[in-house]
């Protein structure tokens, strides 16, 4: 049975500063914990209900009443089981050659593991962001993810680095913006990369000094804009 201690150190988990300090992050039900079984993720413990943890194939088990399981869930519905993770040096490239995808300052969690979960839908092994991104272990993140977050890689880099990178590789770098050229009319067939801006105000001054051209995605009404999510989705369908 799950100890006090035990409670209050995987409970802390959930702030970003003790999942820094223990390099460790929490996924939440059955689904997750398989797929992080399944993955190269190191999994350091399984916590969850006699029921849920029985059918589950794992050495370091720990059974936990419901009530001590809803103190440690970031979930309205605690699913019953939970995973505790050691957090991968991932942040570096593997070289792939699927467009290179940027996001700038994106602030939203549900937004962020939304795009991981994109991504692994068209197969992008790789989305770059910026320091200032929300954190992808961040628990609202990486339930977004559905399961993303094992498969595809989030490399930290500064924007301006990230475009050296792109000169050196001689890679056009495009940034997602209204007033830029329509995305069907840019090539799919050639190496590109895409800058996606925030949420609340876009491409910041130093993107748009660095970019080669803006794209755009064309809209049929009024609206004031499209989440970037949704947009950045939009895109990976072309390019991809």
């Amino acid at each position: 049975m799950i100890s006090k201690a035990q409670i209050k150190r995987i409970a802390a988990l959930h702030q970003k500063k003790y999942r820094v300090a223990q390099n460790q992050f929490i996924v939440e039900g059955v689904k997750m914990v398989q797929e992080a079984l399944n993955s190269n993720f190191k999994v350091l413990e399984v916590i969850g209900t006699e029921e849920l943890i029985s059918e589950i194939k794992f050495s370091n088990k720990v059974s936990a009443k419901t009530d001590d399981l809803k103190r440690l869930s970031a979930l309205k519905t605690p699913p019953g089981i939970l995973a505790v993770i050691e957090i991968p040096n991932k942040n570096e490239t593997t070289n792939t050659n699927t467009p290179a995808f940027y996001l700038e300052n994106i602030n939203d969690p549900g937004n962020l593991g939304t795009i991981l979960r994109t991504a692994y839908w068209f197969g992008v092994k790789e989305i770059y962001c910026s320091p200032q991104t929300v954190d992808l272990f961040n628990p609202k993140v990486v339930q977004a993810t559905m399961g993303a977050i094992f498969h595809v890689n989030l490399i930290e880099l500064e924007l301006a680095d990230f475009i050296h990178q792109c000169i050196q590789n001689q890679i056009i770098v495009f940034g997602a913006d209204m007033e830029g050229i329509n995305y069907q009319e840019v090539p799919s067939n050639k190496p590109i990369a895409i800058v996606m801006g925030s949420e609340s105000s876009g491409l910041s001054d130093q993107a748009n000094q660095l970019i080669n051209y803006k794209i755009s995605i064309p809209s049929k009404s009024n609206a004031e804009s499209l989440n970037v999510a949704m947009a950045a989705g939009i895109l990976m369908s072309r390019f991809a």
